[in-house]
């Protein structure tokens, strides 16, 4: 390289630029303010640019995207301060806007004082070897999120847990701005965020968004991807985040039928291409085999547990007698199976058309001023509609569905309510439910298991209602024997009325009793006998 050098203008005055100008490399001399003083034909062919264009024009304005020129204008400095070779790789700016990249090397160019008077630098467009990189690097990425997800099913425990998964392996490998599974909701008309949903304010998470409106909703009802290059020139678009660009989304069926969208947004302007249409296609295919998979794993769950809890009540139930203690092992029984907050027991007296609160909890609680309490049937809320009707009842949101009669409720009400009758030997003896604050916790498989287990004990509850009225009715015939026998054996009246009123209060639990006589001249009761009165009767 040549030293002896006055200035750059000299430099590149002997320089010998007939090898640059046939090689297929850029060649550039800068001064020590970054202007240019030299450009071979390469640079000025790739770039669009003539020579009058660039001479004496700062390379780092022309040429460096404005965000990139600190950090290059940085490497021109230590290889002018430190006389040092350097290598690096950068952007530049075509003149019409195009990017290349540059894999650049660079040298101090010295007068004969030894002073810096400007850099050379040789560089080769690597353009083409970046983007088949990146394309590489991209189906790699691509490749390993599909194992992933396909191996995120066997590892899933749930459906929940594996669309979670699905959403970290995603979001972390190709859709890092906005991304998740939007789910069908139960009335099949609304849409959801699923939990694991990224990239969203919190707010938007609980949004129902109809399927009438949205690209999420026009994906439902067409029922075929929907790729938006320009979210604002969109009217379906619904606005969750300001910055959002442009937006992929495509439909998710599960057993034929429609299980959601797996949606996903960008902050640049057409940053999906058909390819990544076909790509997130491909994952819902991936994602639907995997979601079939874990719901016929969980179904397979859920009948054994049923099964073993059906049992398991037989076991706890079968030998008791009495209701009471029947009633509350049932409680338990069901507490474990159920994600209730309210259990309630309700029996039935056809006669009288009344329903009597029986048994209920609150949140682990007894509610005693409900206990024991009656009301007509008619008045009952819905578990009198259950035990009117004898068929069950599933409300997912009481909130929302439209409820056959006015429902009666403690303090807290409910907004997940299922209800099932009890009937034993063709007749309604009753009704349990289980409630909670939450909607949408009760399904189809909670009221099928519910009507198993009621199904089981209603016959054990009747019986042991039966048992329990006999050995009323056989206590009553006890007292009224021995009340027999004492009128039969004694002439004393006081002594007679004595022994009865023993029967009464023994046999009704009741603190005090008497008898009154009524006096055929005065027409007037008159104490005859009395037993706990701690104040003489008037």
């Amino acid at each position: 390289m040549p030293q002896l050098i006055n200035n750059i203008d000299s430099f590149f005055k002997e320089f010998p630029q007939t090898v640059f100008k046939r090689m297929g490399l850029i060649t550039i001399g800068l001064d020590t303010k970054g202007d240019i003083q030299y450009a071979n034909p390469y640079l000025l062919k790739i770039t669009g640019y003539t020579r009058k264009e660039v001479i004496n024009k700062n390379w780092f304005s022309l040429f460096i995207p404005e965000d990139k020129q600190e950090n290059i204008n940085n490497v021109q400095a230590e290889v002018l301060e430190k006389d040092l070779r350097s290598h690096h790789i950068n952007d530049i700016l075509t003149k019409d806007g195009r990017t290349l990249t540059i894999s650049w090397n660079n040298t101090q160019i010295k007068n004969p004082k030894g002073d810096s008077i400007g850099t050379l630098s040789i560089g080769a467009d690597i353009t083409k070897h970046k983007k088949a990189e990146a394309e590489l690097q991209h189906q790699l990425k691509e490749l390993t999120a599909l194992h992933c997800i396909a191996t995120a099913g066997s590892r899933a425990k749930s459906v929940d847990e594996l669309i979670e998964l699905t959403t970290q392996i995603l979001g972390d490998t190709l859709y890092s701005d906005n991304f998740g599974l939007v789910l069908m909701n139960q009335d099949g008309q609304t849409l959801t965020p699923h939990p694991s949903y990224r990239g969203i304010p919190a707010e938007s998470m609980k949004i129902e968004q109809s399927i009438e409106t949205g690209i999420c909703g026009r994906a439902v009802r067409s029922g075929k991807p929907q790729r938006v290059s320009d979210t604002s020139k969109d009217r379906d678009y619904i606005m969750l985040k300001a910055d959002t660009c442009s937006e992929l989304t495509v439909p998710l069926y599960v057993n034929e039928r429609t299980f959601g969208v797996i949606n996903a947004e960008s902050t640049q302007i057409n940053a999906f291409s058909e390819k990544d249409e076909q790509l997130l296609t491909t994952f819902a295919n991936q994602l639907t085999i995997a979601i079939e998979k874990s719901q016929l794993f969980e179904s397979t769950q859920r009948q054994t547990r049923e099964i073993t809890a059906l049992y398991d009540t037989a076991l706890a139930t079968s030998n008791i007698l009495d209701t009471q203690e029947l009633i509350h092992q049932l409680y338990e029984q069901i507490k474990n199976l159920f994600p209730l907050d309210t259990f309630l027991l309700t029996t039935y007296d056809r006669q009288a058309e009344e329903i009597t609160v029986t048994y209920i909890m609150e949140e682990g609680q007894e509610l005693q001023d409900w206990i024991g309490q009656k009301f007509p049937i008619q008045e009952s809320g819905l578990i009198g509609w259950v035990t009117r009707n004898q068929e069950s009842l599933l409300v997912r949101d009481m909130q929302v569905e439209k409820l056959p009669v006015k429902p009666k409720h403690s303090a807290n009400p409910a907004r997940s309510w299922l209800g099932v009758p009890l009937t034993a030997r063709g007749s309604t003896i009753g009704a349990i439910s289980v409630q909670s604050f939450t909607p949408n916790v009760f399904d189809q498989n909670h009221q099928r298991l519910l009507e198993s287990i009621t199904s089981q004990v209603a016959v054990t509850l009747e019986n042991s209602r039966l048992v329990e009225q006999t050995r009323t009715s056989l206590e009553q015939l006890s007292a009224l024997h021995d009340i027999d026998l004492v009128i039969n054996s004694s002439l004393d009246l006081r002594v007679t009325l004595n022994i009865l009123l023993d029967q009464v209060i023994e046999k009704l639990d009741v603190n005090a009793s008497a008898v009154l006589l009524l006096n055929p001249h005065s027409k007037m009761l008159e104490y005859a006998a009395g037993r706990g009165f701690q104040l003489p009767l008037d």
